[in-house]
C-alpha cells in the first residue's frame, strides 16, 4: 500500500544551545514560543528526524519553562515525557502517571517545573488517516483531533516510548539512511503501526476538562502580556484582564506556573530582552534594549538577568 509523501521530507537536525529562542526559530513552522521561568543551567538540546510521513522529536530543556505552540492543523503530535522529567502541566492540567500528551487541537502549552525530557512522533494527518482506514476500515475518530492527555496502559506507553528511542538509535548508526526513500518509508510505517496499535486504538480517550475560572484568568493575562509586558501593567490592571481578585490571580499563577503574576511579568520582560539581544544588529546596546522593556535601573536589571539566565546581557548580545 502506498502512502502519500508529506511536507516533512527526509532529513535530520540537531541543535544544542543556551538560548530557548533559538530552539523556537529552529521549529519556525510550528509557531512555538518559550519563556524561561526560573534559573537553570541552560544546556538545551533539540533533535528531529524527518521520515516523510512522520517526524521524530526529542527535546531536553534544563530550566523551568513555559512552552506555547499553535502548529498547523495537518500536524498531529503525540509526546511522552521521559522518567527523568520534572512534573509538568499540559494545557493547564497536571500530567498524571501513564499518560501521553496529544497536542492536536490548535493551540497548546506546557509549563514545566524544571528539567523536561520528552520524545514525540508528529504525524501528517492524511498519511495517518489512510493507514488508520487500512487497519480499521474507518476514519480516525473526531475525538482524536483535540488536545488531550491519553491514559494508556504502562506496557503500551513503554512500547510507544521505546519505538521512538530505538528509531533515533537506528538512525544514528545507519549511514546514508536519509538517501534511501524506501528505508525511510519502512521506518515511518513501522512507527505509525506501533502508534495505531498501542496508542490510538483506545475506545475512550480522556479529554481535557474545562479550565477553572482561575486558570482561565491566568491564560487571559498570559495572552495580554505577550503584547503589553513592556508597558509595565499594574497588578490591578492584570486583575481586570483576568476578571479575578488579586488573591485568586496569585493562586492561579502559583498553581499553574509556580510563580506570582508580578514575577511572571518580570520574567516575560527579561525573556523579551534576551530575544531582542539575540536578534539585534551590532549597533544596538544593552541599555537601549533594557529601556525598551521597561528596565530603568540598569545595574539591578543586569543582576536579575544574570540570575535568571546565568550570563550577563552583554554576553548574550555577542551571540546575536
Amino acid at each position: 500500500m502506498q502512502f502519500p509523501q508529506t511536507p516533512f521530507g527526509l532529513s535530520e537536525q540537531k541543535l544544542q544551545t543556551h538560548y530557548l529562542s533559538k530552539i523556537a526559530a529552529f521549529q519556525s513552522r510550528k509557531n512555538r514560543s518559550y519563556t524561561q521561568l526560573k534559573p537553570g543551567d541552560n544546556q538545551h538540546c533539540y533533535m528531529e528526524a524527518n521520515l516523510g510521513s512522520v517526524q521524530l522529536l526529542r527535546e531536553q530543556l534544563t530550566s523551568a519553562t513555559h512552552i506555547r505552540a499553535a502548529p498547523p492543523k495537518q500536524f498531529l503530535p503525540i509526546a511522552v515525557p521521559l522518567a527523568s522529567s520534572k512534573p509538568l502541566r499540559f494545557c493547564g492540567r497536571a500530567r498524571e502517571e501513564n499518560t501521553l500528551l496529544q497536542a492536536t487541537g490548535d493551540e497548546w502549552d506546557i509549563a514545566t517545573e524544571g528539567f523536561l525530557d520528552y520524545a514525540a512522533l508528529v504525524f501528517d494527518y492524511d498519511s495517518l488517516n489512510l493507514q488508520y482506514q487500512h487497519l480499521y476500515q474507518r476514519e480516525i475518530p473526531s475525538q482524536w483531533l483535540f488536545n488531550k492527555a491519553i491514559e494508556s496502559r504502562k506496557e503500551s506507553l513503554n512500547s510507544y516510548t521505546n519505538s521512538i528511542l530505538y528509531a533515533f538509535k537506528l538512525i544514528a548508526r545507519t549511514d546514508n539512511l536519509f538517501q534511501s526513500v524506501k528505508t525511510c518509508e519502512l521506518l515511518a510505517n513501522s512507527l505509525t503501526q506501533t502508534t495505531l496499535k498501542t496508542v490510538l486504538n483506545i475506545d475512550v480517550p480522556r479529554s481535557l476538562s474545562p479550565h477553572s475560572r482561575r486558570i482561565a484568568g491566568v491564560y487571559r493575562v498570559i495572552d495580554y502580556l505577550q503584547s503589553f509586558a513592556s508597558c509595565l501593567p499594574s497588578i490591578s490592571e492584570l486583575c481586570k484582564v483576568a476578571n479575578l481578585s488579586e488573591r485568586s490571580l496569585e493562586y492561579g499563577f502559583r498553581e499553574y506556573l509556580g510563580i506570582t503574576p508580578i514575577r511572571y511579568l518580570k520574567v516575560v520582560r527579561l525573556n523579551g530582552v534576551r530575544e531582542t539581544l539575540l536578534t539585534s544588529d551590532a549597533s544596538v546596546t544593552v541599555s537601549h534594549v533594557a529601556l525598551q522593556w521597561g528596565f530603568l535601573e540598569l545595574g539591578r536589571f543586569a543582576a536579575e538577568y544574570r540570575q535568571l539566565f546565568g550570563e550577563l546581557p552583554s554576553k548574550t548580545l555577542k551571540q546575536g
